[in-house]
């Protein structure tokens, strides 16, 4: 499905780990809880979400063009972007604010310590902001699918 989606270039296939759309909205409260993610701005907790893309951030960062990253968001922007292999948050937060789409939730896999220009530009964004005590990237995935299909 997604090579069907995503015809333009190989790269944007491989930095999408998962994705999917939601029937019904989900809260950002419930939605953390089910990948044990900590929200970390005093916001959005009640924000809905209907979808989520689950992205290798370093392919992501590395290879994709700004226009390339607008196409993680699926088929709206009032989703959970959950970027994996993270060390301080800084660059998924800085590209975001590039292509000028805000997701309704940021979760940061793969860190504890969140860099503070990623928080910053959270919460100058209003993009509630979370990280993931999941350790591994196929756990999360398999959370996800289960509860959310």
């Amino acid at each position: 499905m997604l090579k069907e989606f995503f015809v333009e270039r190989v790269e944007i296939i491989n930095a999408i780990l998962d994705l999917r759309e939601f029937v019904e909205p989900v809260l950002v409260r419930d939605f953390c809880k089910v990948i044990n993610a900590k929200l970390i701005t005093d916001f959005g907790e009640d924000d809905e979400l209907y979808g989520y893309t689950v992205i290798d951030s370093l392919t992501a960062i590395l290879e994709l063009s700004p226009q390339e990253l607008v196409k993680i968001y699926g088929s709206t922007t009032q989703r959970a972007l959950i970027f994996t292999h993270i060390t301080g948050g800084k660059s998924p937060l800085v590209a975001i604010k590039v292509t000028g789409l805000k997701p309704n939730l940021v979760v940061l896999h793969g860190t504890t310590n969140v860099d503070e220009i990623a928080r910053k530009i959270a919460e100058i964004e209003r993009i509630p902001l979370a990280i993931s005590s999941k350790i591994d990237v196929k756990d999360l995935i398999d959370s996800l699918r289960k509860s959310f299909t």
